[in-house]
């Protein structure tokens, strides 16, 4: 028997832990939804205090960041996706060498490998697909990322891109 956690008033994220206990249930897994304040919530994700939590993915634009934050050490203890525990100084000069190559064959090389790690280790399961909100309007102003120019992922919570955003911004 283990908990998954879930933050408190979260209602879709509850329901969608619910039927995960029911899911497990049908295969003889016995679970509960856990339900926590979010600085509870926050704090065990940082501090690798949890059996299971549902937790949304990383957005980026270029998938070596998500891999930076769900498996680089410096990450452990600072957000909530590296917490699962599972991390290694090997992972790391993997992630780091990213960085140091410009040769787009050799990254592609390093996210492949980084792809088979995950799929070994599977420190987490993908839910769902989980959509963006974010919405504009171009009467008078133009310059919003978008399909057709995704220059950035539009998320409210991640204050550097809002300034990205607003450095593209202009009037029409």
């Amino acid at each position: 028997m283990f908990d998954i956690e879930v933050v408190n008033g979260w209602t879709d994220w509850i329901q969608v832990v619910q039927m995960a206990t029911e899911y497990f249930d049908e295969v003889g897994v016995k679970a509960n939804v856990k339900t926590v304040d979010w600085a509870v919530y926050d704090k065990n994700l940082k501090d690798s205090n949890y059996k299971m939590s549902i937790n949304w993915s990383m957005v980026s634009t270029n998938p070596i960041l998500a891999y930076q934050a769900y498996f680089s050490s410096a990450y452990v203890g600072k957000i909530w996706h590296a917490g699962h525990g599972v991390n290694s100084p090997e992972i790391d000069a993997l992630i780091d060498s990213f960085g140091k190559t410009g040769d787009a064959v050799k990254q592609q090389e390093i996210i492949s490998e980084l792809q088979e790690f995950t799929a070994q280790n599977l420190p987490f399961i993908p839910l769902f697909s989980n959509a963006t909100w974010f919405q504009y309007n171009t009467n008078k102003i133009v310059g919003w990322p978008s399909e057709e120019n995704p220059y950035v992922q539009p998320v409210f919570y991640d204050g550097g891109k809002r300034v990205l955003i607003l450095n593209n911004l202009h009037l029409k």
